[in-house]
């Protein structure tokens, strides 16, 4: 039996990180990144995703508010990416989970990369608002459901928790990894600014 991740997370949220961290879990993993949000509605795909749990360990897809194939710039992330369904994946452990970051840094980092070039989704600050709250809305009602990235990135307790619930072996091994994919870190090769120079350029920071 192998495992079905479906990972759905704004960009700059973590997501990256947080998948690279999960492929370290088990011996072979295999990542479609960046699906169109139609995915698991497309039979091919179905089948290609079987194909993959029999090759690999784990299978992790994951889905952003990129714009792209059947992506419209501004489309509603969880209203349009379509969940897997655990009944076409017979045998197999098969989790929907969702990224969450607080909003202020997940909202700097995009700012950050779209200055850099690197962000393809919508700039809009209404979009992102409405995408990071109902992802929240889900951590409410299900947080089971919800890989928060603060508490990840600060808790090994909570890092181990979710490896228990996922299956695997827990690993540190990928935690100080940047990875190319997204963009690497939006902050990359930035010192932190002095207070006097974020009070003076009050209006961009």
């Amino acid at each position: 039996m192998a495992t079905l991740l479906q990972i759905v997370g704004v960009q700059r949220s973590g997501n990256h990180a947080i998948i690279n961290w999960l492929e370290s879990l088990f011996p072979r993993s295999t990542h479609l990144n960046e699906q169109p949000h139609g995915f698991f509605e497309d039979a091919e795909s179905v089948v290609s995703t079987r194909a993959a749990l029999g090759r690999s360990d784990c299978v992790i897809v994951s889905f952003e508010d990129a714009v792209g194939v059947s992506k419209l710039q501004g489309e509603a992330l969880v209203a349009n990416v379509r969940r897997l369904d655990p009944v076409d994946f017979p045998g197999h452990d098969c989790h929907v989970l969702y990224i969450l970051r607080d909003p202020y840094n997940c909202w700097a980092s995009r700012v950050k990369a779209r200055e850099g070039g690197t962000l393809s989704s919508s700039p809009r600050l209404e979009d992102f608002r409405r995408d990071w709250l109902d992802i929240a809305r889900i951590a409410e009602r299900a947080p089971e459901t919800v890989l928060l990235y603060n508490a990840w990135h600060g808790s090994r307790a909570y890092r181990e928790a979710v490896c228990a619930r996922l299956g695997g072996t827990y690993s540190e091994r990928t935690l100080r990894e940047v990875r190319s994919e997204g963009g690497g870190s939006s902050f990359d090769g930035y010192g932190r600014p002095t207070w006097r120079a974020m009070l003076g350029k009050q209006a961009y920071y």
